[in-house]
């Protein structure tokens, strides 16, 4: 009876170890392949990728435009004043935060 109890002892032994090593192996994997997917979604949103200053074509460089004069002030019409003041409404809030 004691050699039957040691077989399974044994099995059950054989069995967490090939269980513990299968996780094992799982986790590598799956940590490779995040990594991995990382890496690729990192290099993925760069919409340009970064220049030597050194291989870049000589280009001519143009002075940059002078801007218009502003107009005089007496030009410009001043905003209209609202013809009546907000006023103050007794209705309740459409919408508020917090609270059930």
């Amino acid at each position: 009876m004691s050699n039957e109890l040691g077989s399974g002892a044994a099995a059950r032994d054989v069995g967490v170890a090939r269980i513990r090593k299968l996780t094992r192996g799982a986790v590598v994997c799956a940590t490779l392949l995040a990594g991995a997917f990382a890496g690729l979604a990192a290099a993925s949103t760069h919409v340009r990728k970064a220049t030597d200053a050194g291989t870049q074509s000589a280009r001519p460089t143009v002075p940059p435009a002078v801007p218009a004069p502003a107009p005089d002030s007496a030009q410009v019409p001043a905003p209209a004043a609202p013809s009546q003041a907000p006023s103050q409404s007794t209705a309740p809030p459409v919408a508020s935060s917090g609270g059930s």
